[in-house]
């Protein structure tokens, strides 16, 4: 007897092997599992991939031989969350205007734009909530997001904070003030930083391109071709 599974299957058992290459198992080679009836249900399979399955029985003694000829199939391509009808990025005065439209949304929770910083590292300028309802949309649905060029912003709370910080008298009110105008100074400098280098990149003719990276609502990424920003 071929003991090719590590638990002991029911009498006429069908073990079965399954693969992505067309290479038969030999009578060693351990079983993928065992079905007990007439159909399996094959789970976690990969999109558009070819598999090939062989069987043989076990009557509670022994085994038989693998099919010689395996069955094949191939599964479906995936489905995207998103129908990506264009995608456009130029410049438009101070502005960075990045458009684009789906032709269906399911289960969609938002994009984010992105550029390569440094021309290496792709970077989010911004984070775009999905239009459709729930996520899911039959129709098309139309974006818009415009990003300065190398222009120095400062978050409006950070100056309040700084104003009335003298006027807070509860000492930890004005710690949470101090931490927060100091955050959004930080975030506001990174974004005039980026902001600047894409002024310069653009000033100096190099290429610079945008991509999308589309989430979905249990958080899968999914990205978009690059296009060129058109001057």
């Amino acid at each position: 007897m071929v003991d090719d599974l590590e638990f002991t299957p029911a009498a006429n058992a069908y073990p079965y092997y399954l693969s992505t290459s067309n290479t038969a198992p030999s009578n060693n080679t351990a079983a993928t599992s065992v079905a007990t009836g007439t159909s399996i249900n094959l789970s976690n399979l990969q999109p558009s991939t070819t598999y090939y399955l062989w069987m043989r029985t076990y009557n509670g003694d022994s085994y038989g031989n693998w099919t010689v000829s395996p069955l094949s199939f191939t599964t479906a391509p995936q489905v995207l969350p998103i129908e990506l009808k264009s995608l456009q990025a130029e410049v438009k005065g101070n502005n960075l205007l990045v458009n684009w439209q789906t032709s269906s949304e399911s289960n969609n929770s938002h994009f984010f734009v992105q550029v390569p910083a440094n021309g290496r590292t792709w970077t989010d300028l911004a984070k775009v909530a999905s239009k459709a309802a729930n996520g899911n949309a039959a129709t098309e649905l139309s974006y818009t997001f415009s990003f300065p060029l190398g222009q120095i912003a400062l978050a409006g709370f950070g100056l309040l904070g700084l104003f009335l910080l003298p006027a807070t008298r509860n000492k930890w009110l004005r710690l949470l003030m101090v931490a927060l105008v100091i955050g959004g100074m930080a975030g506001c400098a990174k974004t005039s930083e980026l902001s600047d280098e894409l002024n310069n990149g653009l000033k100096t003719g190099q290429a610079i391109y945008v991509r999308l990276a589309q989430v979905d609502l249990n958080g899968t990424i999914n990205y978009s071709e690059a296009v060129l920003v058109k001057r």
